[in-house]
């Protein structure tokens, strides 16, 4: 998989290596291919390199008791501040959650 010329094909192999995922069989392997491929698809097409390292770190640290995934990744770098000067403090970004009873609806 590293060596396909497909570019997101690329990235879900280094996401499985990253991850530490472990699968038994081919057909695991192409299940997980078919549940990321948009994604990885978006991801790729959009962000640099260094970005997607930067969003596995993140996650990694942010998440570290929940299977994140490429889906999760994708919000990190869409919805974190990072830092302008490329430095990724992750004691000082948290996301916060949100209850749905704190959601206020009004009237277009």
């Amino acid at each position: 998989m590293k060596k396909d010329k497909k570019k997101h094909i690329q990235f879900l192999a280094r996401f499985f290596q990253y991850r530490k995922l472990k699968f038994s069989s081919k057909k695991e392997v192409q299940a997980a291919i078919v549940r990321f491929v948009k994604i990885a698809k978006k991801l790729v097409e959009t962000y640099k390199d260094k970005d997607l390292q930067w969003a596995a770190k993140y996650c990694k640290n942010a998440y570290p008791n929940i299977n994140w995934t490429p889906e999760t990744m994708f919000k990190a770098l869409t919805s974190v501040n990072r830092s302008s000067d490329g430095k990724n403090n992750f004691k000082k970004q948290k996301i916060k959650s949100t209850k749905y009873s704190d959601i206020k609806v009004t009237k277009l």
